[in-house]
């Protein structure tokens, strides 16, 4: 549902379901906090899963911040489900913790990042304080080789502070 808007010389993308999408995750972190006994977990965990792996550049920020609420709380509500999962969110986690702006960025997209990073370094301590969690391979790698190295470190450590 993108379509593409020439605007003189530019083209420019307009991705028209974006505000579906945003709706219909920022409704399932509704449905997690009021009804979470009669939601199929499973199927929250794949469409986070697909949240989480999109490319469109709109979903970097909005999308990806609503799966990581949803990824805590699915930490909280379903601990077993998302210890089996965690190899699979793996490669997400990674591709965003390691995403860079570009090198002529405005404030606001360094901003964004660093709000995205932020979250997701949350549902990263909300991940690894799973029971279990750092017997998975990929998960315990992730811990070791990023989270707990130079470049996250400091930050990780903040949050889990805030967190207790």
């Amino acid at each position: 549902m993108t379509m593409i808007v020439n605007l003189g010389p530019f083209k420019h993308t307009v991705d028209e379901a974006l505000g579906l999408r945003k709706a219909a995750f920022e409704a399932l972190v509704t449905l997690l906090e009021g009804l979470a006994a009669s939601i199929e977990a499973q199927a929250v965990v794949d469409a986070v899963l697909l949240g989480l792996k999109a490319r469109r550049a709109d979903d970097h920020y909005d999308i990806k911040v609503t799966c990581h609420t949803l990824l805590i709380r699915l930490a909280s509500l379903e601990p077993d489900l998302m210890t089996a999962h965690l190899e699979s969110i793996v490669e997400p986690l990674k591709a965003i913790l390691t995403t860079k702006t570009k090198s002529d960025a405005v404030k606001q997209e360094i901003d964004r990042n660093e709000d995205l990073i932020r979250s997701c370094l949350r549902a990263v301590a909300a991940l690894d304080a799973l029971p279990g969690s750092r017997e998975v391979q990929a998960w315990d790698g992730l811990m070791t080789s990023l989270i707990e190295g130079p470049g996250f470190k400091a930050k990780y450590e903040a949050i889990k502070e805030d967190r207790v």
